[in-house]
């Protein structure tokens, strides 16, 4: 008897168990996979409608991300971001005259600016970031990056999801980088948004000026660590902090949309 009593109260804790895991810990993957092309970490580039494995799956707070094409605040954000470059004098007359390099420049500058602005709280243990996360995990859903705009707060994660998502609508070629990264003697995972120019890999990251506008490539040496590096973007400030792109990390996992979505226009 002691024994049967013993079994079923280790079932019910087994089941409860279960339970708690499956309201916790949302699922990033689409319902429907045969539409979607599945990677694992490394240079990505994301649209709308592609979902992003979170940090909660491995122990950590963030919840999967869904860059739903219905996220309203998503929307008004990025419309901003076009209207601040229809409106940008400069820009204009830079376009109007050839001069592409210099345009594009202005534009990824003023993302930085605005998205820094949007997103004022950067600490993991700010309070609306807390409360953000911990009601999505409580629900097991999915998070947007409109519910990140709307409570003000951001990581590195939400800072360059929401960068590589206003490049891509003013159609500035970028990418999505998640890697590991260094600074002093303390390493972690740490996001970045890459763009290209002619020669050059240059990081955009609002949230760490230790990494935004440099290159992508010169940051990846072990003399990073300890040198100032040499080269810096025309869109960034010159710093003197120092640190270290280690490596290109083979996680999360993306879901990417095999054809693209319909998403609201901005021009």
């Amino acid at each position: 008897m002691k024994k049967i009593f013993l079994k079923r109260n280790w079932v019910r804790l087994y089941s409860f168990l279960l339970l708690l895991f499956l309201t916790t810990v949302a699922q990033a993957a689409p319902k429907v996979l045969d539409s979607y092309s599945e990677q694992n970490g490394g240079f990505v580039q994301l649209p709308r409608g592609s979902y992003v494995q979170g940090s909660v799956s491995h122990g950590g707070i963030q919840p999967d991300y869904n860059l739903s094409i219905e996220d309203p605040a998503l929307d008004d954000f990025l419309k901003r971001i076009v209207q601040l470059v229809n409106s940008n004098t400069e820009i204009q007359a830079l376009e109007k005259y050839g001069q592409t390099e210099r345009a594009r420049n202005l534009k990824i500058a003023l993302v930085t600016e605005t998205i820094r602005k949007t997103l004022p709280s950067k600490e993991y243990d700010s309070a609306p970031y807390l409360k953000v996360l911990r009601e999505h995990r409580e629900e097991a859903k999915d998070i947007n990056l409109g519910s990140y705009i709307q409570c003000r707060a951001g990581v590195c994660r939400e800072n360059a999801l929401l960068t590589h998502q206003a490049l891509q609508v003013l159609k500035i070629e970028s990418y999505y980088v998640y890697t590991q990264a260094q600074i002093g003697n303390r390493i972690e995972d740490h996001a970045v948004v890459v763009v290209k120019d002619k020669t050059r890999l240059w990081i955009v990251d609002p949230y760490n000026a230790t990494f935004h506008g440099r290159d992508f490539n010169e940051m990846t040496a072990a003399r990073s660590l300890t040198q100032v590096p040499y080269l810096i973007a025309p869109y960034a400030r010159q710093t003197n902090y120092v640190g270290r792109i280690r490596k290109v990390l083979d996680y999360p996992i993306y879901w990417r949309p095999n054809t693209a979505l319909c998403a609201h226009a901005f021009d």
